[in-house]
């Protein structure tokens, strides 16, 4: 559940410590983290399971149960109720331009599995005979579907039929 044992034996003390607990005290995730405390974002609690490369594809790792999670975090927008979080390893949607969309390495994305997938939506994408998970931006173009990394290092992946989009990026927390 999330919750101190204390908490839940008593219901007394702090009730999600990790939450008070964040470590991005600039304004936009320090007002996150004041109205998750004034019950504004209780409903919005995610799951943060797991890591997904932003790079090229890697093995989709998930230790934990339905329900379990390493850390549960409020989600800054509105998310559906199977939203989840995952951290951010690699460099391949980290932007080379000043100014540009960015999801650098160790920053949190929100992906709700709920939303549909169109043209420049960031995604979670998953080889199914391989069970390797990436982070890149969906395009089509030409009659043909693309997942495009940010950085101009890295190439687009053709997709195919081997390849599902698993959700959609609703929002990122960057921890300092």
């Amino acid at each position: 559940m999330g919750v101190t044992p204390t908490w839940l034996s008593t219901g007394k003390g702090d009730k999600y410590p990790h939450i008070y607990g964040l470590k991005n005290e600039n304004k936009q995730h320090s007002n996150i983290k004041e109205d998750f405390i004034n019950n504004k974002h209780k409903e919005n609690l995610v799951p943060l399971i797991s890591w997904v490369s932003a790079g090229i594809w890697c093995d989709a790792i998930d230790n934990y149960s339905p329900g379990d999670a390493e850390e549960w975090l409020p989600c800054p927008t509105k998310c559906g109720k199977n939203t989840y979080a995952l951290k951010v390893s690699g460099d391949s949607m980290t932007a080379n331009m000043a100014g540009s969309k960015t999801y650098p390495n160790g920053c949190i994305v929100y992906v709700d599995p709920e939303l549909q997938v169109t043209n420049g939506k960031r995604v979670i994408a998953k080889l199914i005979d391989k069970n390797e998970v990436t982070f890149k931006t969906y395009k089509e173009d030409a009659g043909k579907k693309w997942l495009m990394p940010i950085n101009t290092q890295y190439e687009n992946i053709l997709i195919d039929e081997n390849v599902i989009i698993c959700g959609v990026i609703i929002a990122k927390y960057e921890q300092e």
